[in-house]
């Protein structure tokens, strides 16, 4: 009896590592190709900030983002052969909190080689169906600053918000109504 629990419970945990698995691949099958898509456009001459929008503005958890801005970043520097220069903003205080404090850098000198010329924007969103990115490019210096240089489009990446954020998108406002209700009681309390 115990070896038939066990047997049912290991194929239960593959079944869901595979799965899962699978989900991860799909989901970084659709980065790979808009940082295809993207190195395409982008100029391979100028330093390219990477930066995503704010949990506040988007919604979603600080740890999502940084990950998915990650996994942009590796996209497009494998994408251009590691021909690209990028920087990712959200990561970028960090080095140079490490720079300063175990190689003596300079404040000023990093903050002036840190500059860019064009700025990739990643502005996610949930929706139902999982969370839809758009990447746009925009140049920072010269003549054209503030034109679009580049953009990848709206792109679907399938993740299941309910299981891997604990979002879920179809209940949101329902959740907010009642939150909202809580609030207004405690309010009445005094």
């Amino acid at each position: 009896m115990k070896s038939t629990v066990l047997n049912i419970f290991f194929s239960f945990l593959l079944t869901f590592a595979i799965s899962f698995t699978a989900f991860a691949d799909e989901v970084t099958d659709v980065v790979n190709e808009v940082a295809s898509k993207l190195v395409q456009q982008l100029p391979m001459d100028k330093k390219i900030a990477l930066k995503s929008l704010s949990p506040e503005e988007t919604g979603l958890p600080e740890d999502f983002l940084r990950k998915l801005t990650s996994d942009l970043e590796a996209a497009l520097l494998t994408a251009s052969n590691f021909e690209i220069n990028l920087a990712n903003r959200a990561t970028m205080e960090d080095v140079w909190q490490e720079a300063i404090e175990f190689n003596n850098a300079d404040f000023d000198d990093l903050y002036k080689d840190a500059n860019a010329d064009v700025m990739l924007m990643m502005s996610p969103r949930a929706i139902s169906t999982g969370v839809e990115i758009a990447i746009t490019a925009y140049a920072l210096t010269g003549d054209n600053v503030g034109k679009t240089l580049a953009s990848s489009g709206s792109v679907l990446l399938p993740i299941d918000l309910q299981a891997n954020l604990g979002v879920d998108v179809n209940d949101l406002n329902q959740q907010m109504s009642q939150v909202l209700a809580e609030i207004e009681k405690v309010g009445q309390t005094g």
